[in-house]
């Protein structure tokens, strides 16, 4: 982990209202270059009960690119890598906000994943980024998985429903 990075992050104290998606919210804020966090928090963070590995969705129509993210927060930096486990979430997640049903999506969900598939359909989101943020050494099982991530994804794509072409 960047020590730079990580002495910004743990300055943040306004981010800690968010605890385990603190990490995601300041990724976010940085690459976006966001000045109101907490609305946009209010908005991207999906991480609940029966959240089906997904934590975050954020959709910017503007730049035309969509985030579809996992986080982990590890309290002891100095002694593990990532886990593999929280990239395979993302997998999971990936699956069900791009490919089931949308009656299949548990109700706390459908809401974003309608956002989601109603941006993608009418060409106001051209990219969508998978992130797994952490403060963790990577590991070549996150790597995997998160190559899995991206067939998934792909896959997903490619269904006429999206009329996504891939170039």
């Amino acid at each position: 982990m960047n020590a730079k990075f990580w002495s910004h992050f743990q300055s943040r104290e306004d981010l800690m209202i968010y605890k385990e998606n603190s990490i995601l919210m300041l990724a976010l804020e940085l690459r976006f270059e966001i000045e109101d966090i907490p609305t946009v928090a209010s908005e991207a963070i999906t991480g609940k009960s029966n959240d089906k590995g997904l934590d975050l969705v954020y959709i910017d129509t503007n730049s035309r690119i969509a985030v579809i993210a996992q986080g982990y927060l590890a309290e002891n930096i100095e002694k593990q890598q990532a886990p593999a486990n929280k990239a395979s979430s993302l997998n999971t997640a990936v699956a069900w906000i791009l490919s089931r049903d949308l009656s299949d999506i548990p109700t706390e969900l459908q809401p974003v994943a309608r956002s989601l598939r109603t941006a993608l359909e009418a060409g106001q989101i051209t990219t969508l980024e998978f992130w797994y943020v952490h403060n963790l050494p990577q590991s070549k099982n996150v790597a995997e998985e998160l190559r899995s991530v991206e067939h998934t994804a792909q896959n997903a794509l490619m269904e006429e429903r999206f009329r996504v072409s891939m170039i």
